[in-house]
């Protein structure tokens, strides 16, 4: 069977004589399955796709030949393709929860919500979802009329502060809602939504409620059609925030890693000195009153040029203190973007040539939050264009 699929790969045309080479020390389907993996680590993915569509042409039932044109369809962006593939694998697999949760990804990141935010529920299936009561959903979101809700926290910081703003529309039926959220992100949000009872222990265990769900389902629950970018809905009390307005100096807050557990990480953090190198030798006038900031909680600060905000705080509550005293946010995609946008400062979002689907696969502005701007990675693993324009950015700005 191995010599079929040989031959039909190099009647296509596709082998060079590298490959040619590699390929006739290979004795069966396993060794040319580990090559076309080979191959899309490489970055070599239309071959890499070529010969898993050809193993799954002689061997119709390899499901996983299937998934692995899917899911590399879906890493070129080439979205239409992945659907039509991975579709096809819930036909004849139709519990594969890896596929559904991708196929979630790219509904999304395409903005048809009601499909996506559908299909995202399957998440609820992997091992590592943090379910923390058995879920009861009502099966109409009217059905919630003046019932007993619970609602818990699910996944990152960052979600449970962008996806917070839809328990407002829960309100039109209930008022009755317990919610258990991250323990750092419990002052901020009793100062701000002082119509949820926060809770900080385990006495929900105690109570009987009408229905539980986690807080990331809310959009698939109230059928949400579209998203509407928002300009501010977190705040701090003013008489906690220090600022001379008589200074001249210009404020940004820096946050450059993620996450170290985080699959995405080195995706989506930046090395900071490399940008602020830049930064130093660009020609931005009066660089000498631009002042920087770390507001990273768990990792201290090396560089002579940041001052270390983030040893001192204790929860996001001092966090958001502190980017409210700021001019600027420059960021990559972690919690602090979402808690800096929410709070409605000027923010510099960076985000990696494969983006989260909250950020739109394209988009020239955020429909989530109205203070965030764009700094995409124009191809895989490179920031070199996006510092250059934020950069740019940074020539034009004036402390406000």
């Amino acid at each position: 069977m191995y010599t079929i699929v040989y031959t039909i790969i190099f009647k296509i045309g596709l082998l060079n004589k590298d490959i040619v080479y590699y390929s006739m020390n290979y004795t069966n389907k396993t060794e040319v399955y580990k090559y076309a993996l080979m191959l899309s680590k490489s970055n070599k993915i239309d071959l890499a796709i070529e010969i898993f569509k050809k193993i799954h042409t002689h061997y119709p039932n390899d499901f996983n030949a299937l998934y692995n044109i899917a899911r590399l369809s879906m890493e070129k962006k080439d979205f239409e393709s992945a659907i039509k593939y991975y579709s096809y694998l819930l036909v004849v697999d139709k519990e594969n929860i890896q596929a559904k949760f991708d196929l979630s990804y790219i509904y999304l990141i395409k903005r048809d919500l009601q499909k996506g935010f559908k299909v995202y529920e399957n998440r609820i299936k992997f091992k590592e979802y943090n379910q923390i009561l058995t879920n009861k959903y009502p099966k109409h979101i009217k059905k919630i009329k003046n019932k007993r809700i619970f609602i818990y926290w699910e996944q990152g910081f960052g979600d449970s502060i962008n996806f917070i703003r839809y328990v407002k529309y829960l309100l039109k039926y209930t008022k009755k809602i317990d919610m258990l959220i991250q323990k750092p992100l419990i002052s901020l949000f009793q100062y701000n939504f002082n119509y949820i009872n926060f809770i900080e222990d385990n006495t929900y265990l105690k109570i009987k409620y009408d229905y539980i769900f986690p807080l990331l389902s809310i959009p698939y629950l109230i059928n949400l059609e579209y998203l509407k970018p928002m300009k501010k809905y977190l705040t701090v009390d003013r008489k906690h925030i220090q600022t001379n307005k008589k200074s001249k100096l210009l404020k940004i807050g820096l946050c450059w890693q993620g996450e170290f557990k985080n699959k995405r990480d080195k995706q989506r953090s930046i090395d900071i000195e490399v940008l602020l190198q830049k930064i130093y030798s660009s020609n931005i006038k009066d660089i000498e009153e631009i002042s920087f900031y770390s507001l990273q909680k768990d990792i201290r600060v090396q560089s002579d040029n940041i001052i270390d905000l983030g040893k001192s705080f204790l929860n996001f509550y001092d966090t958001s203190v502190a980017i409210t005293s700021m001019d600027l946010i420059i960021t990559v995609d972690t919690a602090v973007c979402h808690l800096s946008a929410a709070l409605g400062k000027k923010t510099f979002l960076l985000l990696p040539f494969h983006p989260d689907w909250r950020w739109g696969n394209s988009l020239k502005k955020s429909d989530l939050y109205k203070s965030i701007g764009y700094f995409r990675q124009s191809e895989d693993n490179s920031w070199t264009k996006a510092f250059d324009k934020i950069i740019r950015k940074l020539m034009k700005l004036k402390r406000v």
